[in-house]
């Protein structure tokens, strides 16, 4: 969401933002499609008029935007920004950046399957993703889809990460699947990895 409202900020000149940003916010906080698709009609009889690439965007990207309405206003605060992935991305990137070369792809593997275990931080409480408002979206949720989050912390699988995340952590492809180690769902609490040695040292 977030992203399609920068893309819109790219066509309008300098002294706009403020206003189209104002009369855009009808759009995306409306209630439903039906509501959404007038105010941007509203939106373009007005101040959009001057700005048609910016409603061209919006009407390209309404089967990808209309989805976004579905979810009530407290989920909406959260998944509006890709805030959490990059967050995660993040230190995925920081645990990796100094290790240097590593032995194998499964060794790479194992390391992140850990950092994704231990990934913390102080707030949020248990679910631990140090986004604001996050228990209200739980909430939501929850009640929006039963049966996909676990009862207790003890339901959480035994692994770090399940088989077909930690594949998709290095963009490995299906045909790969079978490669990987079975006993990487029995890491232990620590592991110690040492990169290759650099020939240049």
């Amino acid at each position: 969401m977030v992203h399609l409202l920068r893309a819109s900020h790219r066509y309008v000149t300098w002294n706009d933002p403020k206003q189209v940003a104002k009369e855009l916010r009808p759009v995306y906080a409306a209630v439903d499609a039906q509501a959404a698709e007038a105010a941007l009609d509203e939106f373009e009889a007005g101040i959009g008029a001057r700005y048609p690439a910016v409603v061209s965007l919006w009407r390209s990207s309404w089967e990808q935007f209309i989805p976004f309405l579905d979810c009530p206003p407290e989920a909406r605060r959260v998944i509006c920004t890709t805030n959490m992935i990059e967050s995660i991305n993040r230190r995925l990137r920081k645990v990796t950046k100094n290790r240097g070369h590593f032995p194998n792809e499964q060794a790479a593997l194992k390391l992140l399957c850990l950092a994704m275990r231990n990934i913390t931080t102080n707030t949020a409480g248990p679910q631990r993703t140090g986004t604001i408002g996050w228990k209200r979206c739980l909430n939501q949720l929850a009640v929006r889809y039963p049966g996909r989050l676990p009862l207790t912390q003890n339901d959480q699988p035994t692994g770090p990460l399940t088989q077909n995340i930690r594949v998709s952590l290095l963009g490995l492809s299906a045909a790969n699947h079978q490669t990987l180690d079975p006993t990487l769902e029995d890491a232990g609490p620590a592991i110690h990895l040492r990169p290759a040695s650099s020939p240049h040292r």
